[in-house]
């Protein structure tokens, strides 16, 4: 049972926003043959089984399937890459889906946060990746699932989008954000505003949050988790005392194995002697 209100503080990042031209996003277009009419979704991370990467190529199947056109970039490299490649192959999306590696230049990556309109982040195992906040630096804004801990600051048509964990809900998400433009372009704004947040603030607010429990607690308003403290403090004095007595304990029980080990010495010594003077006696004889 807690004691005293629960609070949690998420991850943040280092990452801070560059401003891209036109001729920066007319360049990434060109490079790899993004056209005017298509959609661009990104994925930021290891390519792994882990991550959820053939799921996103199974829900991007169904989008195209729907006729919507698209561009999708898998940033990353990771030990199933080979399996994401055949994947992309099998559900015939080569013209569709892009692997760019790994991208370590932080300038070079925040060119895929700005020009995607939605970072697909269906990761299952993830507790509170750090992609989601990259970004939102970007007002690029998550599509996760429902239920899952990564997306659990993320409120649904608010600072981003939750699915039901199933690819046709996840795909049918993707088409559904394309019908409400309005409402698009309100969650790229709340994501930024309310979600991104740099390591810099986090601390901040951390810093602050303390010093609103240090004032709260002398005021007496944790009266509970003073007495909580103490018992605490009790217990573990309790503990420190039974060691202690433990300690004593053994040290008794060594010294008495001492001197029960020396007093047979001294009675084997005694019947050695013994043993020497019959010998002797029998010599003589």
């Amino acid at each position: 049972k807690l004691k005293a209100p629960l609070a949690v503080q998420y991850n943040a990042t280092d990452l801070v926003k560059y401003d891209f031209t036109k001729q920066d996003i007319q360049h990434l277009d060109q490079k790899y043959n993004i056209e005017s009419d298509e959609h661009v979704f990104c994925f930021v991370g290891r390519l792994t089984l882990l991550k959820n990467i053939l799921f996103i190529v199974d829900a991007l199947k169904i989008v195209k399937a729907k006729g919507l056109k698209f561009k999708m970039f898998f940033v990353g490299t990771g030990t199933d890459e080979d399996k994401l490649k055949q994947a992309i192959v099998n559900n015939g999306l080569e013209n569709e889906i892009i692997l760019t590696g790994r991208l370590t230049d932080k300038r070079a990556l925040g060119e895929f946060y700005n020009r995607a309109e939605l970072l697909l982040f269906p990761l299952p195992y993830d507790t509170d990746g750090l992609v989601k906040y990259e970004a939102a630096c970007y007002k690029t804004p998550a599509v996760s699932i429902k239920g899952f801990y990564c997306s659990s600051n993320i409120v649904d048509n608010y600072t981003g989008y939750l699915s039901n964990n199933n690819v046709k809900d996840y795909a049918d998400k993707i088409l559904e954000i394309y019908n409400n433009k309005d409402l698009y372009e309100q969650v790229c704004k709340n994501c930024q505003e309310n979600l991104y947040l740099t390591w810099d603030n986090s601390i901040e607010k951390i810093y602050n949050d303390y010093l609103i429990i240090i004032d709260k607690y002398k005021k007496g308003y944790f009266k509970e988790l003073r007495k909580f403290v103490t018992n605490k403090n009790f217990h573990a004095k309790k503990i420190r005392n039974r060691k202690k007595q433990k300690s004593k304990k053994i040290d008794k029980q060594i010294k008495i194995k001492a001197e029960q080990r020396e007093k047979l010495e001294r009675q084997i010594e005694k019947q050695t002697e013994k043993l020497e003077k019959l010998k002797k006696k029998s010599e003589n004889l």
